[in-house]
């Protein structure tokens, strides 16, 4: 397992060892601006 993961690293280093650990930080501002979105509005904040 180990040898494949510095394979990858050697091959590719910006997309190695990828996987469903900490997702990127465009993909989180992404994620974060969703939230955003379909989070319902409250008038009464706005004032």
């Amino acid at each position: 397992m180990l040898s494949k993961w510095k394979r990858e690293y050697k091959e590719n280093p910006m997309t190695a060892l990828s996987g469903n650990g900490n997702i990127s930080k465009p993909e989180a501002k992404l994620a974060e601006l969703e939230r955003l979105i379909k989070k319902p509005i409250n008038p009464l904040n706005q004032i």
